[in-house]
């Protein structure tokens, strides 16, 4: 497939091509079609490149521990963690905070889209029924209130 692209966005490619890991017009056309190409024929496609690594040389994400996610390692989170809280391994810390996979299946409120983490499809959760005390706000827009 061919690449044309006006000339209005020709500074937005270059910067595209000079800042991302695609370096040629085809490798990003590439991963364009990569995500025309798939059953929905539409999507975000996310990817994860030049990553830091940590003193014991690992990846600052973990993708070898399951195949299917990607996490946040143990020495990785602490290290990100807020320095002027006590540091208590007893605390409980949700899943959701170092697991992308968990992350994703809570994202939204009334999930309506698919969501896929390396090939695996996410089974959202509707958090609001997992929660222990739930409150809710019933809105109602001021010009209504005029009517009654």
């Amino acid at each position: 497939a061919l690449l044309s692209v006006k000339e209005e966005h020709e500074a937005s490619l270059r910067d595209i091509l000079q800042y991302s890991l695609f370096k040629t017009k085809e490798e990003l056309l590439a991963e364009i079609d990569a995500i025309s190409s798939s059953s929905a024929k539409t999507g975000t496609r996310i990817i994860i490149w030049n990553l830091r690594r940590t003193s014991t040389a690992s990846t600052e994400f973990d993708f070898d521990t399951d195949r299917y996610n990607i996490r946040i390692p143990l020495e990785v989170y602490e290290e990100l963690s807020d320095p002027s809280q006590p540091s208590n391994r007893t605390t409980y810390v949700p899943e959701s905070v170092f697991s992308l996979r968990a992350y994703c299946s809570i994202l939204y409120l009334k999930p309506r889209m698919q969501v896929i983490v390396r090939g695996q499809k996410v089974k959202s959760q509707l958090i609001a029924k997992s929660l222990a005390w739930i409150r809710k706000d019933h809105y109602k827009p001021a010009f209504l209130v005029s009517f009654y």
